[in-house]
């Protein structure tokens, strides 16, 4: 009985070595990758999609606050009293009349 418990032992203390391994390999390839994104011509970074993502979101921005400068002019221009109603109600009114 003995002889069992100390091979069960053993068998354990070796899972828990070549876990606690994996758990170093996981942390070297963190710093590797987390030294590369120091590098000027990082592989690891992701600022280019976040980049990318941001113009899109900003090109979307300026075009529907060119609409509604568009819809003001029109609406300022004809003579009835219509009211005006902006497309988007999420946009200030300063930024729309801005050109």
């Amino acid at each position: 009985m003995q002889k069992k418990l100390q091979e069960a032992f053993k068998r354990r203390q070796q899972e828990f070595l070549s876990n606690l391994d994996n758990i170093f390999d996981i942390a070297k390839l963190m710093q590797r990758f987390l030294q590369r994104q120091r590098e000027p011509d990082r592989l690891g970074r992701l600022s280019g999609v976040v980049k990318e993502l941001t113009d899109k979101e900003e090109r979307t921005r300026l075009r529907v606050v060119k609409e509604e400068n568009r819809r003001i002019k029109y609406v300022s221009a004809s003579k009835s009293s219509a009211s005006y109603e902006p497309l988007h109600k999420n946009i200030p009114l300063r930024i729309l009349v801005k050109i």
